[in-house]
């Protein structure tokens, strides 16, 4: 059903995000110095694994196809994480500024597959991982401004 409205890719696109964030959110770990901020950024990048597998899972029940490997994307995406460190620099605010990135377009991509609406249980799932974009969003808007006045 979801492939014949178009959907399966959008919803794909969300899993990509949540993936990309995991991975932002661990460089960002890596690279705090702070243990009770590497403690709140291993958090966010434990909850974008859990977000993207509980779309993947409901996808699975709902019979989607989720693999984007053979695409000229999918090689381009697997480079870009291979180089993800060096190519946003180096420090830890540079990290949590990609992490927010992330964040965000999966945050618009979530709204945008709400709007459409989609079958259940997509939709609730995809509704409450709004709200916990909205709180890490927050968080680390936080984070980064603490970074910038500790790094002056």
């Amino acid at each position: 059903m979801l492939a014949q409205y178009g959907i399966r890719d959008e919803i794909n696109k969300l899993v990509r995000y949540y993936f990309d964030a995991k991975e932002d959110y661990r460089l960002a770990c890596q690279r705090a110095p702070d243990p009770d901020v590497r403690k709140k950024l291993d958090s966010r990048c434990q909850q974008r694994e859990r977000m993207h597998m509980e779309i993947q899972e409901i996808e699975t029940q709902l019979n989607v196809e989720m693999s984007d490997n053979g695409h000229v994307s999918a090689d381009f995406k697997r480079e870009w994480e291979r180089l993800r460190g060096s190519v946003v620099g180096f420090g830890l605010e540079a990290a949590m500024k990609l992490a927010k990135t992330s964040d965000t377009y999966a945050r618009e991509q979530a709204l945008r597959l709400v709007e459409i609406g989609l079958p259940e249980p997509l939709q609730s799932t995809i509704r409450k991982q709004i709200t916990e974009l909205d709180e890490s969003l927050n968080e680390l808007e936080s984070l980064i401004q603490t970074e910038k006045k500790t790094a002056v």
